[in-house]
């Protein structure tokens, strides 16, 4: 009798660069619960509550794939990938531009970089400036990390372009990094509260 193995994914990018339609993608699959932000955690400090949340992950039962999807796991990937081997972390990639744009038109002059006390905002890196540049500093700096992780393990870490869910071969590739071989493709879903289809959404 074969033995299935479950698949357990951390899903990450900047936000505003389709976390939630990852998270659609992904839940779609057979067997799969896959949440989308499940529990806050801090960009600093939480290495307690990241290994915790991973551990749930991994101790997940009768599911073929499970995962969670947020922007604010990065600081933790390579401590959770040190401690449990079998995750794989797929990050979405958006340009800067795009991630700008998206973020006026969602969050308008709010900055999220600037500490206000609130625990969401600190779900965010601290910098204390004006939010154009922190947004340029946060972009930058979250790929600089995602390029070194990819780079440093290639078989568990991968960046793909924003693009790669907008199509079936893109999902395709997503889906079997992480090991999905029976895929269940969902190009042009609907992905967020306000209807926006993936064509719009995507456009990087």
């Amino acid at each position: 009798m074969q033995v299935r193995t479950m698949i357990v994914v951390i899903g990450l990018g900047t936000g505003r660069c389709g976390t939630t339609s990852l998270v659609g993608l992904l839940s779609s699959q057979h067997g799969a619960f896959v949440t989308h932000q499940r529990t806050r955690m801090l960009w600093q400090g939480d290495y307690d509550l990241a290994m915790r949340e991973a551990e749930s992950l991994v101790n997940a039962t009768d599911l073929q794939l499970t995962g969670d999807v947020a922007f604010y796991w990065l600081p933790y990937v390579y401590q959770v990938s040190q401690r449990f081997p079998q995750i794989k972390f797929v990050c979405l990639r958006r340009s800067r531009l795009g991630y700008e744009e998206s973020w006026a038109e969602s969050q308008g002059c709010r900055n999220a970089w600037m500490e206000t006390g609130e625990r969401l905002d600190l779900s965010y890196p601290q910098f204390g400036l004006p939010q154009s540049e922190s947004i340029q500093l946060y972009w930058d700096n979250y790929f600089i990390i995602s390029s070194a992780l990819a780079r440093q393990m290639p078989d568990r870490f991968r960046v793909f372009p924003l693009r790669y869910m907008n199509t079936k071969d893109g999902q395709r590739a997503i889906l079997e990094f992480i090991g999905v071989s029976d895929h269940v493709l969902k190009p042009g879903i609907r992905l967020n509260k306000r209807g926006t289809s993936w064509e719009d959404r995507f456009k990087e």
